[in-house]
């Protein structure tokens, strides 16, 4: 919940009583099913693109989402499996970059008041999942993550996110995370989701590419109960 887990976590205190220091500068590419440009979180109000920017599919940019960019897998029969932004199956990336660097209090259809984590950083959007039609949810091939990885590198990416996963496979012969480790020499930071494994089959089950060497591993929980810790959140 997005009106109450930046304070959870502390991030208020880091970005400043007028927001001075919540993410300004900082680009952070979104490797995912695409994000929604015209979104309400993402409203470009009071931006400026930055020098050399927009890039990719600039028809889904603004000056607050300033990449767009699809890799499709080659013979994709998907219609849409080479647009940056699809209105069908893009909800997943929207809904990360919103976690990511969605704007300060912005208002949701509940009323209630929501905000990223970075709030005023910039997006970049790499839709690398979303090429078939088929399974549970749009789904990627490790060369198009890879290929993603190394464009958001290229374009001057401080950050990169992925909230994917697959059954762990030994890191060193895994060719995306190898990828992120590469990134990170590079001097942008990976972010990777654990995995959603651990209430069904307890620890070592961070899933790959998470298990990269390089890349900071986050786990989700929740406030409240009889831990004052927090506890894994049920997914």
């Amino acid at each position: 919940r997005l009106d109450t887990t930046p304070q959870a976590i502390g991030a208020p205190v880091l970005w400043g009583a007028a927001l001075d220091t919540a993410g300004q500068g900082v680009k952070i590419g979104i490797i995912d099913t695409g994000v929604d440009h015209e979104h309400p979180f993402f409203d470009p109000t009071g931006y400026t693109m930055p020098a050399g920017f927009p890039r990719g599919q600039t028809r889904f940019t603004n000056a607050k989402v300033i990449v767009a960019r699809a890799f499709a897998p080659p013979g994709a029969r998907y219609p849409r499996a080479a647009i940056a932004f699809d209105g069908e199956q893009s909800s997943h990336g929207t809904h990360v970059a919103g976690i990511a660097a969605g704007n300060p209090r912005t208002e949701a259809q509940s009323g209630r008041r929501v905000s990223g984590v970075a709030p005023r950083a910039y997006l970049g959007n790499y839709k690398a999942l979303g090429g078939t039609d088929s399974g549970l949810s749009p789904n990627g091939n490790a060369p198009e993550l890879v290929a993603a990885i190394e464009a958001a590198v290229r374009d001057g990416m401080d950050v990169i996110n992925l909230s994917i996963g697959e059954p762990e496979i030994e890191p060193r012969r895994d060719v995306v995370a190898l990828a992120l480790d590469a990134a990170a020499a590079a001097g942008v930071v990976p972010v990777v989701a654990a995995g959603n494994d651990f209430n069904d089959f307890g620890a070592g089950t961070v899933s790959s590419p998470a298990n990269s060497a390089a890349s900071i591993t986050v786990a989700a929980f929740e406030v409240g109960g009889t831990s004052p810790t927090g506890v894994h959140a049920d997914f």
